[in-house]
């Protein structure tokens, strides 16, 4: 006799995927603030609160000493892993990148 599968969430995802799928996720928004930190010179220190999700401590960064990525389940059954306060987020990363980056040699 076969043996059951388990259930298929929307999207082809198995619910024993999901969290696997939660964490490369949190790792894919995680990386670029590293990679910046890693171009500084400068500390990233990860604690994960239950309350708010993963919070990302960045070392000497004073308009945004803090990231959180949060994961919110979603109505298909799956999560939507976002940055909280996206835009603001988007903006110091790019500010100072642009600064930690040298200029392009003409």
């Amino acid at each position: 006799m076969p043996r059951p599968r388990a259930p298929r969430r929307a999207g082809g995802r198995s619910p024993s995927a999901l969290p696997a799928l939660v964490d490369d996720a949190f790792v894919a928004l995680a990386r670029p603030w590293f990679k910046l930190q890693q171009a500084r010179g400068k500390a990233v220190t990860v604690k994960v609160d239950p309350r708010q999700g993963v919070v990302l401590e960045l070392e000497d960064l004073p308009r945004r000493p803090k990231i959180v990525l949060e994961a919110m389940p979603t109505p298909t059954g799956g999560f939507d892993v976002a940055l909280n306060d996206g835009p603001a987020a988007a903006e110091v990363y790019a500010a100072v990148r642009a600064a930690a980056l040298p200029a392009a040699k003409k």
